[in-house]
């Protein structure tokens, strides 16, 4: 059993340490909380991760000379600078696509609804060997890729595709 006076120096140093807490919780919260804002406020990533670029890969006959051809838009709502395209060149039964002369002059930047045109080479391809050619429509939906400067792949969606 615990006598008085231990008991006495037992409660005085709860009722101390009890005190010492519950003032200073308010303060850690006070301090939690402002801590919580500042950091809410001023959070950035370092370096800064880029937002992948949104571009429409679609088909139209050019107004032009009324021939396929291929055409790349960018509907971010920033530039776009576009790095590589892959595949560089598309083969179909009527000709090739050479996505390559986008980038003759190294990187393209496209501005905000901006478009590329790619026109269609054409080719005569024996009767064997058309076969072995895919069609446009699935070339670009599988195999499409574009790369922006900030080396990640853009988002690529395709609507109203004609086959070539």
């Amino acid at each position: 059993m615990i006598d008085q006076s231990k008991r006495q120096t037992l409660k005085g140093l709860a009722a101390v340490t009890g005190a010492a807490i519950a003032g200073t919780l308010p303060m850690m919260a006070s301090v939690a909380s402002t801590s919580e804002v500042k950091v809410a406020r001023s959070f950035q990533v370092w370096p800064p991760v880029a937002v992948p670029s949104q571009i429409a890969v679609t088909t139209r006959i050019s107004t032009e000379d009324n021939d396929l051809e291929v055409v790349l838009t960018n509907e971010s709502n920033q530039p776009v600078t576009i790095t590589q395209l892959i595949p560089s060149q598309v083969d179909t039964a009527r000709g090739s696509f050479d996505f390559s002369q986008v980038l003759d002059n190294g990187p393209r930047q496209i501005e905000i609804g901006e478009s590329i045109y790619v026109p269609i080479k054409h080719h005569s391809v024996a009767l064997g060997e058309e076969a072995a050619l895919s069609s446009l429509q699935e070339t670009l939906q599988k195999d499409l890729s574009i790369v922006t400067d900030a080396d990640i792949f853009a988002a690529v969606s395709y609507s109203t595709l004609f086959d070539a």
